[in-house]
């Protein structure tokens, strides 16, 4: 009897156990700067409207997050959106600079939801050089990164298979 009661409370201690681990998102660990291109490149391709990328410093708590957009007509392309918020200030008008400096250009989107005021965003359309060249001079200008960079990635809402998502 206590055989069995045991039995299935392992059983139901175990689905509870693998529910809690597949609702995580799935995490990309120790993705150097030369393989993010793959990772960018699948956000463009077979990413669904809104879907996401975000790229974590493995060393600190900054990060980047790259989403992507497909309009009625078609168009697909890649936006970075940067917030102003307590973690990222110290950086905020860092970012600005270097992008005037790089030519780029950026919106400002104001937040009514606290403790983010502001967004900064970057429309990279469907230039993965722009994503690419944005990703590593923010790591490496911006948040002062310097030597071998790991990144952990979190991909949502990227199809697994091998196509083109565009509507």
């Amino acid at each position: 009897m206590y055989l069995i009661i045991s039995a299935v409370a392992l059983a139901i201690g175990g689905a509870i156990a693998i529910a809690l681990l597949a609702k995580r998102p799935y995490r990309i660990k120790y993705v150097t700067l030369q393989k993010l291109p793959i990772y960018l490149d699948a956000l463009l391709k077979r990413g669904h409207n809104g879907a996401f990328l975000r790229i974590e410093d493995m060393d600190s708590e900054k990060f980047l997050q790259f989403s992507k957009y497909i309009q009625p007509n078609r168009r697909i392309g890649l936006e970075l959106s940067f917030p102003k918020s307590p973690w990222s200030e110290p950086y905020y008008q860092e970012l600005k600079s270097f992008l005037r400096r790089q030519h780029i250009n950026f919106d400002i989107t104001p937040m009514e939801a606290a403790p983010t005021e502001e967004f900064l965003d970057v429309d990279c359309q469907s230039d993965l050089a722009l994503a690419e060249r944005l990703a590593e001079g923010i790591f490496r200008e911006v948040f002062q990164r310097r030597g071998e960079l790991f990144f952990r990635l979190t991909p949502i809402n990227i199809s697994a298979k091998d196509e083109l998502i565009d509507n």
